[in-house]
């Protein structure tokens, strides 16, 4: 598939033009596990250590994660006695989460899955998005799923690939299909 970068000079947002459906990129056999990456588990430990301390989490409470991978935060919030659910549509990845006792949804996240998880009873006091948000062509309607998920008082946790470090740092590795767009601050908070 064709690869083009475009970038808005309004809006500071750089994307791909291409999309390549989500089926194909993250199928059955998606090779990816964040567990293999020391730096990446130290990363999200520390995030996940410092929302256990602001936010009060307890057994009764429960962090959601979209494209929660093989669990590698998760296992941060269960050895804490906290509830998880962790979500993911690659098959590998998600089986190895749930062998690991950590409960997975085999699935896409958006507003269709929020609703029914809503309708079930299912209420989030965190929601993480680690490096997804990226990877959504429907944005609003992801943003919108976390909104249908969180409790009244829930915090949404997202984490993105930041448009400044790929222009500074010549991070073109880190431009392809699995990416649709590069945000800036003036991005997120003009949306």
């Amino acid at each position: 598939a064709p690869l083009t970068l475009v970038f808005c000079p309004d809006s500071s947002l750089a994307q791909i033009r291409e999309t390549v459906d989500p089926e194909i990129l993250f199928y059955a056999e998606y090779p990816y596990f964040s567990s293999v990456s020391p730096s990446l588990l130290r990363h999200f430990r520390e995030s996940a250590l410092y929302i256990l301390e602001t936010r009060a989490l307890g057994s009764d409470s429960l962090v959601v994660e979209a494209a929660s991978n093989d669990g590698y935060m998760l296992r941060n919030f269960v050895e804490q006695g906290i509830r998880v659910q962790g979500i993911d549509p690659a098959k590998a990845p998600a089986q190895a989460a749930q062998e690991a006792g950590i409960p997975t949804l085999c699935t896409f996240f958006g507003q269709d899955l929020a609703l029914q998880m809503r309708q079930e009873g299912t209420v989030a006091d965190v929601f993480l998005a680690n490096n997804v948000l990226a990877h959504v062509a429907d944005t609003n309607g992801f943003v919108e799923g976390i909104s249908i998920l969180l409790k009244d008082k829930g915090v949404a946790v997202i984490e993105v690939p930041y448009v400044k470090e790929l222009i500074d740092h010549c991070e073109f590795d880190t431009i392809y299909h699995e990416h649709f767009s590069y945000l800036s601050f003036y991005t997120v908070r003009k949306a």
